[in-house]
């Protein structure tokens, strides 16, 4: 039965992780010159996924949002970089999505595809691992961070995070509390 489901309900036709994993492999792979619905075709295959009406709808609105604020103006840009960060006698494992360096300074961004129904709830959530992501990059690297992002893939919005000194050291009493 099908009344009363939202046109987002119906199309969800690609199980949201897995809809994740696609566009993280598509805002790593894409660079100028490449078609994009042809990379995104041959991403979608290599999940063993058809790439149809479907599924191009459903993954059109996460293209183009991404397309909106590609760039390759940077002198380096990193994608999917893994870190392992000691915090006390642990390692903590992350992978910061993008990392743009620009005359020495960085940006870093956080790519998220969750359906933003409450965007305030969703920047309060993932706001301390941005900040974990540069407070990692801080420690292990010689840049200058200048901005953190998350970048709603959904919406096409892009929201700065706070990465101020006492905000990042905040954020990292939290996590050795935590740990």
């Amino acid at each position: 039965d099908l009344e009363g489901r939202t046109s987002n309900e119906l199309s969800n036709i690609i199980e949201p992780s897995t809809r994740g994993n696609i566009i993280h492999k598509f805002c790593q792979h894409y660079k100028f010159g490449i078609e994009p619905f042809e990379l995104m075709e041959s991403i979608v295959n290599s999940f063993g996924i058809e790439y149809n009406n479907k599924t191009k709808s459903e993954l059109d609105i996460y293209m183009e949002n991404y397309l909106k604020y590609h760039r390759e103006d940077y002198d380096k840009i990193y994608s999917e970089k893994e870190f392992y960060l000691l915090v006390e006698d642990s390692y903590i494992y992350g992978i910061i999505d993008r990392i743009n360096i620009k005359n020495g300074k960085a940006e870093v961004w956080d790519f998220k595809t969750n359906r933003v129904n409450n965007k305030e709830q969703l920047i309060k959530m993932y706001s301390p691992q941005l900040q974990l992501y540069v407070n990692a990059l801080k420690r292990i690297s010689n840049f200058e961070i200048d901005r953190a992002a998350i970048l709603f893939l959904e919406t096409g919005d892009m929201v700065e995070i706070d990465i101020r000194k006492e905000s990042l050291e905040k954020n990292f009493q939290d996590i050795k509390e935590f740990i």
